[in-house]
């Protein structure tokens, strides 16, 4: 057989990272900034004019030694997860918007029947254009349509094992990014929490939960800088952060284990920490339009595979 083939937007006072109160955070992150604010090497805010290609002051987080407005960087580490076979199969899906519907659908025709993937591995594309996190919290037709795509493959239900959730909110156009205390990482870190508990309730077969950040914005035009720019994207990878955080905390008990799948972004053409880089070609109209191109959708679906092949139920 071919193996291809939870709405809350969190209010301005419910959880915030950490576990503080909304109002406690806010404040924690507006008093550890005030210095930040004052100097020329401040991130960008949404005040400013955005700027095309690499994006000033901004650094990816898994080659990161300081601080973005008080919040740590580097990428938090959550040990190994065990996964199990059941049935002989553990089957990936993935969980997202457009974008990662579109790199994930590339993954499974570059690697669902790879030489270097073990027979066990089954993967199933449950991302939808037009729905991000918000609408996976509030639809409950994503997952039974999810559900669906996983029968329909060929699999059974207790067969999922792993998801990866690229995350991203629906609701970005105010444009306000740190340390605004109306930014929307807040919302952000409250979503990933809260999808990563959905997940855990809709598929309890679930071991493992890789979550990612957005790609690389500050390409895109204007007209979408402050939905789909930067640094909006680039504060989704300090949300997973905190997400991770909360889970270690005990503060998501619905939950399976989480962690970071890859990590995706990198300043424009400056590499990351695993060497990748973007390209104005690997987006859309030349990076106007912020979803990959084909060159774009191939650089994700080959950094899935390398991050996975970093575990032994994935190898072959």
């Amino acid at each position: 057989m071919n193996r291809a083939s939870r709405l809350r937007t969190a209010g301005r006072g419910e959880r915030r990272p950490g576990g503080a109160s909304g109002a406690v955070a806010k404040t924690a992150v507006a008093m550890t900034v005030a210095a930040a604010l004052a100097c020329d090497t401040a991130p960008t805010s949404a005040d400013q004019d955005p700027l095309p290609g690499p994006t000033p002051s901004l650094v990816a987080l898994d080659g990161m030694e300081g601080d973005y407005f008080g919040l740590e960087g580097g990428l938090v580490g959550n040990g190994i997860p065990t996964v199990t076979e059941s049935g002989g199969r553990i089957v990936i899906i993935a969980i997202s918007m457009s974008n990662g519907n579109l790199e994930f659908g590339r993954f499974i025709e570059l690697y669902a029947d790879h030489p270097e993937v073990a027979d066990a591995i089954g993967l199933v594309n449950c991302a939808r254009g037009g729905n991000a996190l918000e609408r996976w919290l509030e639809k409950a037709s994503l997952w039974d349509d999810c559900r669906d795509r996983v029968l329909d493959s060929g699999f059974s239900l207790d067969q999922v094992k792993v998801v990866w959730a690229k995350n991203a909110n629906q609701f970005t156009d105010h444009g306000r990014t740190l340390p605004d205390s109306g930014a929307d990482y807040f919302d952000l870190v409250s979503n990933i929490s809260d999808l990563s508990e959905r997940i855990g309730r809709e598929f309890p077969s679930v071991e493992a939960v890789f979550h990612s950040s957005r790609i690389y914005a500050g390409y895109v035009s204007e007209a979408r800088q402050a939905a789909r720019g930067e640094p909006l994207s680039y504060e989704g990878g300090l949300a997973v952060n905190a997400a991770i955080r909360r889970w270690q905390a005990g503060q998501l008990p619905d939950a399976p284990w989480i962690g970071w799948g890859p990590y995706l972004w990198a300043n424009a053409t400056t590499p990351n920490a695993t060497g990748m880089f973007w390209l104005p070609e690997d987006f859309r109209d030349g990076g106007l339009d912020p979803h990959p191109s084909g060159a774009g959708e191939t650089k994700v679906a080959n950094a899935l595979h390398a991050f996975f092949l970093g575990f032994d139920w994935y190898r072959n």
